[in-house]
């Protein structure tokens, strides 16, 4: 297990697949998981500028904290903006989406309960 990683020891996967719901979207793979917990996993996600998640939905509970840059979310009917120390809680089944606001990426970790690792649950895409 490693105790701490540096950014430079980050992989950054650009998610923009079909069916994938995001433009400019990126995630680390899991920074915290099985073989530190099985309660929760832990992503590093960014939007660059412009950029932004589709409204879906996911099954599976999540929030974010916002690192860098600044962005809207909608949950529901909705939307708020966030930036820099923002909290955003997502509950299971949730329709949701992000958007970059900002002319800097908009920088969040991810925890998921229960774990998740990207690209293995479906997400139900609501717009194209």
């Amino acid at each position: 297990m490693d105790y701490v990683l540096n950014p430079k020891d980050i992989s950054w996967h650009r998610l923009e697949k079909p069916g994938f719901p995001g433009i400019g979207f990126e995630f680390s793979e899991s920074v915290v998981d099985a073989d530190y917990t099985s309660v929760y996993s832990v992503q590093l996600s960014k939007i660059g500028p412009g950029g932004k998640s589709k409204l879906h939905r996911d099954p599976y509970n999540h929030a974010f904290y916002v690192t860098a840059g600044s962005g809207s979310v909608r949950i529901g009917k909705d939307s708020w903006d966030v930036e820099v120390g923002s909290v955003i809680k997502i509950p299971s089944g949730e329709i949701h989406g992000f958007s970059n606001t900002g002319d800097t990426d908009l920088e969040f970790v991810v925890i998921y309960d229960p774990p998740y690792v990207a690209g293995t649950d479906p997400v139900q895409t609501l717009e194209n």
